[in-house]
């Protein structure tokens, strides 16, 4: 193989090694950004009292997404009422159905659904790929560079 074939068989190796450390280091800050949260936030178990369907789309680009409307107290024993800003296919819950949620302290509005596909699923698939992106590139790359020395030695 000669070294411009070196060169350009290399050069996607490099990107794909790249974009897939691109990806695993955002997963990991993302990630953390969600532990951090769930660490100094307060937690409190959520009542789903209504859910809104809201259709968008038509034909066969239709979908369906979820907005519940959930009462919890707060620390101070407050009975807050609260609906997420925007709505979500994994918002589908059963009314009466208890949730995990997280709120600032400071503002009980400000809050976050907790379930595992609301909140942990992105920054998990983020990670996963980015690694799995990550050794598959540098186990290519060491098996080209063993190919190679064993097709240069007699």
């Amino acid at each position: 193989m000669s070294e411009n074939e070196k060169k350009t068989t290399r050069k996607p190796d490099r990107r794909l090694l790249f974009g897939g450390l691109f990806l695993l280091l955002l997963g990991l800050g993302w990630t953390g950004m969600q532990v951090y949260d769930v660490m100094t936030w307060e937690r409190a178990s959520a009542k789903v009292t209504s859910v809104d369907t809201v259709d968008s789309g038509s034909g066969s680009n239709r979908s369906r997404t979820y907005r519940p409307r959930l009462e919890f107290k707060d620390h101070t024993g407050r009975l807050r009422r609260v609906s997420p800003a925007y709505t979500s296919g994994q918002f589908n819950f059963d009314r009466g159905e208890r949730i995990p949620i997280i709120y600032r302290r400071e503002d009980p509005t400000h809050f976050r659904i907790t379930t595992f596909t609301s909140y942990w699923i992105w920054p998990v698939v983020a990670v996963a790929f980015g690694g799995l992106i990550v050794v598959l590139t540098i186990r290519s790359r060491s098996g080209d560079e063993k190919h190679g020395a064993q097709k240069s030695s007699p």
